[in-house]
């Protein structure tokens, strides 16, 4: 009987032990994806991305009033929201995008869209550019499998969630660029008549502009003081500065066609 009982507790152990993961195993986002799914509290703001994009060909919006589409109609997408209601869209937020995009669409060789690309990713603080340079690398492959593209993203939103050297301001600012990112790969897999003229730059003027977006409000601040919080936890400010960021470039790309 004895011998039983001390045999369960090793095998209860074993158990337990299994069960648990520590932090430290899903931080290290590089060597390996983990399989966990996080739900990405900024998701919304990808679908609004994509929703514009819709509009923006729909509506044949040009470039002298993009800018002016961008702001009434994230304005009007985010009062539906819980918590948007006094919450102004940045003039600030949505040039930067803007200046993005077109940065992104005068470049002509592949060297100097790299480092453009490369200036984007220094632009976040050293714990974070291993997440946003892998969503660039992802807008490069230019996958169609929307499942696929779904989980590689679920488990990107999985690892920033575990990873123990981001603070919590890096953590939200990541969430919104990954949200970007998933929601332009997936509008991006379409036939080409419903995108821009090219996957890889119109996907990566959508990264580009999230994160110019984000960048003028000086995010990367290592405190959330400051900060007008939303439903879920996210911070108000994020979400718009990076969703009309990442409409602005790209919506430039969809009109322009690939041209000026």
């Amino acid at each position: 009987m004895i011998k039983e009982i001390r045999f369960l507790a090793v095998l209860l152990a074993f158990v337990i032990l299994g069960s648990c993961s520590s932090p430290e195993e899903h931080s290290d986002y590089v060597s390996g994806l983990t399989s966990s799914k996080i739900s990405n509290p900024y998701a919304f703001i990808g679908s609004i991305h994509n929703e514009a994009m819709d509009s923006v060909i729909a509506q044949r919006i040009s470039l002298s009033n993009l800018k002016s589409f961008n702001r009434d109609f994230t304005n009007k997408k985010l009062s539906k929201t819980k918590g948007f209601d006094d919450v102004k869209i940045s003039t600030e937020a949505l040039n930067a995008g803007y200046d993005i995009g077109l940065k992104m669409k005068q470049v002509k060789t592949r060297a100097t869209i790299d480092n453009l690309t490369d200036s984007l990713i220094c632009s976040i603080p050293e714990e974070g550019r291993p997440y946003v340079s892998k969503m660039f690398q992802i807008c490069d492959k230019q996958m169609r499998d929307t499942i696929e593209i779904n989980k590689i993203f679920d488990n990107i939103d999985s690892n920033i969630y575990y990873d123990v050297n981001l603070n919590d301001t890096l953590r939200s600012a990541l969430f919104a660029i990954s949200s970007i990112a998933r929601a332009t790969n997936i509008y991006n897999s379409k036939p080409l008549s419903t995108r821009g003229a090219t996957w890889g730059s119109t996907a990566k003027a959508d990264l580009g502009g999230a994160i110019a977006g984000l960048g003028w409000r000086a995010l990367f601040k290592a405190s959330y003081r400051g900060f007008m919080f939303g439903p879920g936890g996210i911070v108000l400010s994020f979400a718009q500065d990076c969703a009309v960021g990442a409409i602005s470039s790209s919506a430039l790309h969809v009109i322009s066609r690939g041209y000026f």
